[in-house]
């Protein structure tokens, strides 16, 4: 039986309702970037009650039916990639702000499509092929051969945006120019 700590996630719980607190004690109109940030913020939430949760019925599969333990486990990872695409699409959005051409943008709105269809595929297919995670017939949880590929996605949405930074880095902020160099690092 393997044994995890909700530690973090706890104290990413807590940064993130500071965060949400900070953001939404302004009263303006938002904007479809801080729409976008919004939904990122929601479901950075969602993802660590979520893991939580999936934490409580690993540990307790002896009182918890396999299609919940399944159901909330594909949850959890289709939540978690969601979030990280949402975090990237601000991103763009942010290091797109003052670049005339479009190219960047529709490539990126484009990749985040396919990675987030790709991604989504992967899920729902693991009821059937096992390949993200299983349970054995004790209520085990394993890993599956594809486990790591939300890391994946992310490594690649992350090189997306430097991508595109190096490309306009011209047109590119001073403020965003620090996020981005300092992103990667924290990411990895």
């Amino acid at each position: 039986m393997m044994q995890w700590s909700l530690a973090a996630e706890l104290l990413a719980f807590i940064l993130v309702v500071m965060i949400a607190l900070f953001y939404y004690d302004r009263k303006q109109i938002k904007s479809a970037r801080e729409k976008i940030f919004e939904i990122g913020l929601f479901l950075a939430e969602i993802s660590i009650i979520l893991n939580a949760v999936c934490v409580y019925t690993i540990e307790n599969y002896n009182m918890v039916p396999y299609w919940l333990n399944m159901t909330l486990n594909s949850g959890y990872f289709l939540i978690s990639v969601w979030m990280s695409v949402a975090i990237a699409a601000y991103l763009f959005d942010l290091l797109l702000e003052h670049v005339y051409s479009k190219l960047c943008r529709r490539r990126a709105v484009t990749g985040l499509g396919i990675l987030t269809g790709i991604y989504t595929s992967v899920v729902v297919l693991n009821f059937w092929n096992k390949w993200l995670f299983w349970f054995d017939r004790q209520g085990g949880y394993h890993r599956g051969i594809l486990n790591k590929i939300g890391y994946v996605i992310l490594i690649i949405e992350l090189a997306m945006v430097v991508m595109c930074y190096w490309r306009n880095r011209e047109s590119v902020g001073r403020n965003v120019k620090k996020v981005v160099h300092t992103l990667p690092t924290i990411i990895l």
